[in-house]
């Protein structure tokens, strides 16, 4: 590596990572034994991506002794910065502070939206043995696993069991104006109601607004508690009540209203898998305009490609016609069946080969 030093040096400007990176594996393989080497804030940052994208492929490079890489134990103890809890914790939130960095940002570069999920989890218990706590129960905060101990009370007429967790409730921060996202808080559950939703984003919210940032909006999927937990923010009468896309925001200062939004890529799914059950796969649904919307003409159209090789159908494959429960949730599948690449060469093909006639031009809009 000595021999060439002045090569690299030439190669690489000063302050580049690609400097920085031969520097530290120069000094690296000067270092006698294992736990000698104190690395570069920039190489634990590069290390750990590296290790979050796959733990397998970072121990095959780190063992092939090829480039010197800090230890699993080393990167450990950046990752478990904080004992990670359920609930809103002030370790977290000073955190996001310093992410943000929010003593340099304008005004504008304050605003964030809100964004929760719920994802799949495997229901276990861990021991955690540095509090001597069992970890997998369901855990929404004392308010919430109170109310809901004493609901099921009300409906069993038993004595409340605590639940293992099936789901993880996510609560992530994203900035509009910066190029930050960051999970606020998790709260493990078995399947998180709108009252409950409505409880902990408000919560959330007044967090956020008391640190400094200002919620814009709370982004969320289609799932029906979601859409209940919109509906709670408008009128109390179901029947006067019209579809809430905003609502005040009692902890702003400058009286701001958050918006309230669907995210686009699980609207363009739920288009899509509506349409793909139209006369086809399970046929729950038979869709109606001015004529019948059927998926079938897009297993008619793959099957006369299939037929016909030469001709052009752009991004039509059979992962996009007969779909199954892992390519319903691929948003890219869905966006291109909709996309007016695929829609245009359709037209053609239907006009020209006469396969049954469909109002395609619904996906447009």
């Amino acid at each position: 590596m000595k021999e060439h030093q002045n090569d690299m040096s030439q190669t690489f400007p000063t302050n580049s990572f690609g400097r920085l990176f031969w520097e530290e594996q120069a000094r690296a393989a000067n270092v006698k034994g294992t736990t000698g080497c104190r690395w570069h804030p920039m190489i634990i940052k590069w290390a750990l991506n590296l290790r979050l994208a796959s733990g397998k492929a970072y121990r095959s490079l780190r063992g092939s002794n090829v480039i010197k890489l800090p230890h699993e134990s080393t990167l450990r103890q950046y990752l478990h910065w904080s004992t990670p809890r359920s609930s809103f914790t002030f370790e977290a939130v000073e955190h996001l502070c310093r992410e943000f960095k929010m003593e340099t940002l304008q005004d504008h570069q304050k605003f964030v939206a809100l964004i929760h999920d719920e994802m799949k989890i495997k229901s276990d218990l861990v021991f955690r043995k540095n509090t001597g706590e069992l970890v997998g129960f369901t855990d929404l905060g004392d308010v919430q696993n109170s109310l809901r101990d004493y609901e099921d009370q009300l409906n069993k007429n038993t004595a409340p069991e605590q639940s293992l967790a099936k789901q993880m409730f996510v609560i992530m921060v994203r900035g509009l104006f910066v190029n930050i996202t960051y999970p606020l808080a998790q709260f493990p559950t078995t399947n998180t109601k709108s009252d409950e939703i409505f409880s902990l984003c408000w919560r959330a919210t007044e967090i956020l607004e008391m640190a400094g940032l200002k919620v814009m909006s709370v982004t969320c999927d289609g799932a029906s508690t979601n859409r209940r937990f919109f509906d709670l923010h408008g009128d109390a009468d179901p029947e006067q009540q019209k579809p809430v896309h905003k609502t005040p925001n009692p902890y702003a200062e400058d009286h701001r209203e958050v918006y309230l939004m669907s995210d686009p890529p699980h609207l363009i799914k739920c288009v899509r898998n509506a349409w793909a059950h139209s006369y086809a796969h399970d046929k729950t649904r038979t869709l109606w305009n001015n004529g019948t919307i059927s998926w079938k003409v897009i297993q008619d159209l793959y099957r006369k490609r299939t037929e016909m090789r030469g001709l052009y159908l752009a991004k039509l494959t059979l992962e996009h016609v007969e779909l199954t429960s892992f390519s319903k949730m691929k948003v890219r599948l869905a966006a291109q069946v909709s996309n007016e690449s695929f829609i245009l060469p359709s037209f053609t093909f239907i006009h020209f080969f006469n396969v049954h006639y469909v109002n395609l031009y619904i996906i447009q809009h």
